[in-house]
């Protein structure tokens, strides 16, 4: 038979009640309902002093320094994607961090999200955050801004780091102190397949729920536990605090098989997702691993979380490693492996004012340019390329005209480079722009390839992959190929003189003339008027031979069309200039005809 274990806490009067929640008012820590504070010049916590690269927080806020970090600890090592802010001691980045710098998911107006990382081992990924560092790394590479912080300022994040975990222990060890709140059902040892905690939130409006489980009694079985009664409501400012005791617990690993934690609300399912800052305080869910042998309540071994997780874990002595988690982390040591990690914090952020930065200088914006088979020995340095770029906003499509063309030239050593310097955030402001070519070297084919560049309000730049999907912090390389310019193929136009008689002879006359004309501005192509159409064997025909593009009087990329002007005595129209309508072409990029209809002038007699 199996074990039935069910725990559940009998209804206590209102009078108790209040009780007990004046007397723990005294030892628990209450949320904030805004926990991020408005400070002097309008600025939001949490952020970072770009003057010193320390983190600015609010100290009483509900975890310190981690209330808005995805994974805190003294060290931390990710291996995958992680979708969100990390802030540790040394850390070791085998895959990206961070939460769509660009804006995709920071939803909250007014909110950059930052990193810090005292010593960075290794880099690998797509970084997508602001990050501070305590010693500068090499070959990092992020979307965001990057700075290296002041001695003043590591020391500070470094003593910041330190208080937060002294908070966090405390925080574990009253959690631990207290007991099963009313209306709680927990069921995780009876039916396998239907493991569930009831937490009840929903009738907790802004109070904790607490919630007592050892571990032994969690891994009796590896299936998967439903959280029920979740409420997903950002402004209820309480918790659910699930306390797993792990004394005598020789079971280290919390993965559940199948789903692993599902988290129900009355909202629905929560999923697992990348989530955007609005979410932020959805899942109000805590897990509180501790230690009821220890004087401190700390627990300081191994906990493994090997499947999908709802929640913040809270176990700030031992070695976390977690795989797809949809809440934050706070460990002595952090390990994120396996599925993607989504930062989801249980305070929301609020939408405070934040003050519009002063203008502030933007980097060096640079476009390689390679011309390949060009002769680069003897160059001068700053010799002109031949080629330039004009600068446009990617959002508007308009050219900043206050840069004008700039030309790429020799670097004096290997490259070719375009470099917009002495910009600030007044002329060039926080967003999304591109080059484009102007004009290209003589005896080279354009590519016709936009490179962009992102600007960050801190004047930070990065610049857009080339096939789209994410920024670096590589400056792209325009390449250009040399060759021949291309041909502008023969143009055709057939002529019918309905009636006339046939031609003896190739090349007889029709006295039938007409002029080229641009399509843009309707002015006349020069070199290509009175162009008469004459007897090829079959028809009469019009025609523009094929001519080399530089030479041809027509232009790759232009439209055009024709317009009779004389015809023979007696035959309609006569000599009336253009009556008988436009007959269209246009020349591709390559030099081939494009025609929009068959083209066959019928002329009556």
């Amino acid at each position: 038979m199996r074990n039935q274990f069910l725990q559940q806490v009998s209804k206590i009067s209102k009078k108790t009640k209040r009780a007990i929640a004046l007397g723990l008012a005294a030892v628990v820590t209450v949320m904030s309902v805004n926990p991020m504070q408005a400070v002097a010049a309008g600025e939001t916590k949490p952020y970072v002093d770009t003057a010193s690269g320390a983190f600015v927080y609010d100290a009483d806020e509900l975890f310190g320094m981690a209330t808005h970090v995805h994974l805190f600890g003294n060290s931390v090592t990710t291996t995958v994607h992680t979708h969100g802010n990390v802030v540790a001691n040394t850390a070791n980045f085998n895959g990206g961090i961070g939460m769509h710098a660009n804006g995709d998911k920071i939803d909250v107006p007014n909110y950059s999200e930052w990193s810090y990382v005292g010593t960075l081992t290794n880099n690998g990924g797509n970084n997508e955050c602001n990050v501070v560092f305590g010693t500068a790394p090499s070959g990092f590479a992020c979307s965001g801004t990057v700075m290296t912080a002041t001695s003043a300022g590591k020391a500070a994040n470094e003593a910041a780091i330190a208080s937060t975990f002294t908070k966090l222990k405390n925080l574990c060890a009253t959690y631990a102190a207290q007991g099963t709140t009313n209306g709680v059902v927990v069921d995780i040892t009876g039916d396998w397949n239907n493991r569930y905690i009831n937490t009840n939130q929903t009738s907790h409006t802004n109070e904790n729920v607490y919630i007592n489980i050892s571990a032994t009694d969690w891994n009796m079985y590896a299936n998967e536990i439903r959280l029920l009664n979740l409420d997903s409501n950002t402004s209820n400012t309480g918790m659910v605090v699930i306390n797993i005791d792990m004394n005598g617990c020789t079971d280290t690993d919390f993965t559940c098989s199948g789903a692993g934690i599902k988290a129900l609300t009355n909202g629905g399912e929560l999923g697992n997702r990348e989530y955007s800052t609005s979410d932020f305080g959805s899942c109000r869910v805590l897990w509180n691993f501790y230690d009821s042998s220890e004087d401190d309540k700390v627990y300081d071994g191994d906990l493994t979380f090997g499947c999908t997780w709802f929640g913040t874990i809270l176990a700030p002595g031992a070695n976390v490693t977690v795989h797809a988690i949809n809440g934050n982390v706070m460990g002595d040591t952090v390990t994120h492996t396996g599925g993607e990690s989504h930062r989801l914090d249980i305070i929301p952020l609020t939408t405070a004012t934040q003050s519009t930065p002063a203008v502030v200088p933007v980097e060096n914006i640079q476009l390689k340019l390679d011309l390949e088979g060009d002769t680069t020995s003897g160059l001068a340095n700053d010799a002109g390329s031949g080629t330039t770029y004009k600068v446009y906003n990617s959002e508007t499509g308009e050219e900043v005209t206050s840069l004008g063309e700039i030309e790429a030239k020799w670097d004096g050593t290997t490259t070719y480079i375009v470099t917009l310097s002495g910009q600030t955030t007044s002329t060039l402001p926080s967003g999304e722009y591109y080059f484009k070519k102007a004009d290209i070297t003589a005896g080279y084919l354009d590519n016709t390839t936009n490179y962009g560049f992102y600007v960050n309000q801190y004047g930070h730049v990065t610049y857009k992959s080339t096939d789209g999907t994410y920024y670096t912090t590589e400056v792209q390389t325009d390449v250009l190929k040399k060759g021949v310019s291309p041909f502008i193929e023969e143009v055709r136009l057939s002529v019918t003189l309905e009636g006339a008689d046939r031609p003896n002879s190739v090349n007889t006359s029709s006295e039938v003339e007409y002029d080229v004309y641009n399509e843009a501005d309707d002015t006349p192509v020069a070199g290509l008027s009175g162009l008469e159409a004459v007897w090829n064997g079959s028809s009469y025909v019009v025609t523009i031979p094929k001519t080399a593009d530089a030479d041809s009087p027509l232009d790759a990329g232009g439209a055009y069309y024709f317009i009779r002007t004389d015809s023979p005595d007696n035959w309609a129209g006569d000599t009336a200039n253009g009556y008988d309508g436009k007959y269209e072409f246009s020349v591709d990029s390559n030099g081939a005809i494009v025609y929009p209809n068959k083209r066959i002038e019928k002329i009556e007699s």
